[in-house]
């Protein structure tokens, strides 16, 4: 049966593989995360749900102008939200839109591996491809010749100096290449959370990182994988170099 499908598949043009190879990656939620937003809500919800999580304190890292919290207030309005940006231009938006919500706290500011000043790097102000690494993707025409200097601060030591108590469930990242230095700088948080989602693209190209390395930091810390999909969220029971694809995914990590 396979030889008849690789004969047939033979015969077709490679622009029409291609177009197949984009449909069915899409579909798998490979490249389908830079315009998700919602999709990703629905997803995070679902889990939220199933674990009857009453009261959701959320950390979300890279809020820019604050598309994930609203989301997430909208299905769940109690909810408590951390929103870190480090953009001034687009922190002062962030900061505006939920100005009447008491539930929102805006820190202007980008979470990371160690605490200290940084180059944040865009092509323009307030930009949401604003990264700690200075991105080559040229080949999209776009320069990253933007820079402001930033904080930056470990999400362990920006706790130590909250009330006692505070103890976020549910951390959102979308950092530009930069989610595993958050992750290895919130050990001590790791312990409380229960749903963790992050971006995995293009940029890890530039930041050298890996979902290999996604795949192992969980698996020791007892969280199992999800891929978001334009459907259901896929589990993702094995690590397989075909899940090193450098198109924007989100994807949730959720504990055992």
């Amino acid at each position: 049966m396979k030889q008849l499908v690789r004969l047939f598949l033979s015969f077709l043009p490679f622009s029409l593989l291609e177009q197949a190879e984009d449909l069915i990656q899409k579909q798998l939620g490979k490249g389908s995360g830079a315009w998700s937003t919602k999709n990703e809500a629905e997803a995070i919800s679902r889990f939220i749900e199933q674990r009857s999580i009453a009261q959701i304190v959320a950390i979300d890292a890279g809020a820019n102008i604050g598309d994930w919290s609203y989301e997430l207030l909208k299905r769940f309005p109690a909810s408590q939200i951390i929103a870190f940006e480090p953009s001034e231009k687009a922190f002062a938006k962030l900061r505006i839109r939920f100005s009447g919500n008491k539930l929102v706290r805006c820190e202007n500011m980008a979470l990371g591996r160690v605490n200290g000043k940084a180059q944040l790097f865009s092509d323009k102000s307030g930009s949401g491809l604003g990264s700690l690494t200075k991105r080559r993707i040229e080949h999209f025409d776009i320069n990253f010749e933007h820079e402001e200097e930033i904080t930056v601060k470990t999400l362990d030591s920006w706790m130590r100096n909250q009330e006692s108590g505070f103890t976020p469930n549910i951390l959102k990242m979308d950092v530009e290449g930069h989610e595993l230095d958050i992750l290895i700088g919130a050990q001590k948080a790791l312990k409380n959370l229960e749903i963790i989602q992050f971006e995995f693209g293009g940029s890890n190209i530039d930041t050298r990182t890996y979902f290999q390395d996604f795949w192992y930091f969980f698996r020791e810390n007892n969280f199992d994988i999800f891929r978001i999909t334009p459907g259901k969220p896929i589990l993702v029971k094995e690590y397989s170099e075909k899940d090193e694809c450098f198109r924007a995914t989100n994807y949730l990590a959720v504990r055992k």
